[in-house]
């Protein structure tokens, strides 16, 4: 999701909303794709090498298994590129593709109209400009995607492979708390009550989900790791580290009505 811009109290896109913004992002897989003169054979994976720096690095899924596991949920993946036209797509360029797609879909207009619909975009600054409209609902589809993959990987619904050897990575055990490296607990609360203080100001109260996927986006751009030096999810984030933590109590007290004396 996008970052909060304290020094000019204004929204800006993070590393991975402006990426998949752009109209070069994944020009190069669709090419492949499409120039393939073997219509019935598969390109072998849709990757991104700017991309590795990010939460899943250079990690793959089969495509069909992320097809299954959506099925099997309920849920329709819609990109671009159709990731149904490789074997293998990085994880962290499936979330670019959805993102994209979204935001591909919908006129300027019908993006207006429906992040005026949600209560949390429509706080955002930039809700009523119908370009950075479409930008929002590709970047919010980008972060509950991202929510949904951390989820089904830690429940072991969903493998990740290594990109050369296309084996497994080694599965972790089951979100461990990270011990090694425990002044990012501390970081992230002061962060996180920062973000809170400057939304209050402006009667915005976003749900700890959000809060902890700015707060990782921040940390990956910072180098903040946990254990292992490994990246920090949002998810881990608002487990390990948000006790206590939420602005719905400010929410509260500022839609209770206030009587007269």
């Amino acid at each position: 999701m996008p970052k909060w811009n304290s020094d000019f109290q204004a929204w800006e896109p993070d590393g991975i909303d402006s990426a998949a913004e752009s109209e070069l992002l994944l020009k190069r897989a669709a090419d492949r794709a499409n120039a393939s003169d073997k219509p019935h054979v598969k390109v072998s994976t849709l990757f991104h090498a700017e991309l590795a720096e990010r939460e899943f690095s250079s990690h793959i899924l089969r495509v069909p298994d992320v097809l299954a596991w959506a099925a099997a949920q309920g849920l329709t993946i819609d990109t671009e590129p159709d990731i149904r036209a490789f074997e293998f797509v990085q994880a962290e360029a499936l979330l670019a593709a959805i993102e994209r797609k979204v935001g591909n879909i919908v006129t300027p207009e019908q993006a207006m109209e429906l992040v005026a619909s949600n209560p949390e975009l429509s706080k955002h600054q930039q809700a009523s400009n119908p370009v950075s409209s479409r930008w929002l609902l590709g970047a919010e589809a980008h972060r509950q995607w991202r929510h949904l993959l951390v989820q089904a990987i830690e429940l072991g619904e969903l493998r990740l492979l290594d990109f050369a050897s296309k084996l497994p990575i080694a599965p972790q055990a089951a979100a461990p708390e990270p011990k090694a490296a425990p002044e990012w607990k501390e970081l992230a609360q002061k962060r996180a009550r920062e973000i809170i203080k400057a939304h209050k100001a402006n009667d915005w109260y976003p749900p700890q989900g959000t809060i902890a996927d700015t707060i990782a986006s921040e940390f990956r751009r910072d180098g903040v790791m946990g254990t292992g030096g490994k990246p920090l999810s949002g998810t881990t984030i608002k487990r390990h580290a948000f006790k206590g933590i939420s602005s719905a109590q400010d929410r509260q007290l500022s839609t209770a009505p206030r009587r007269g004396k």
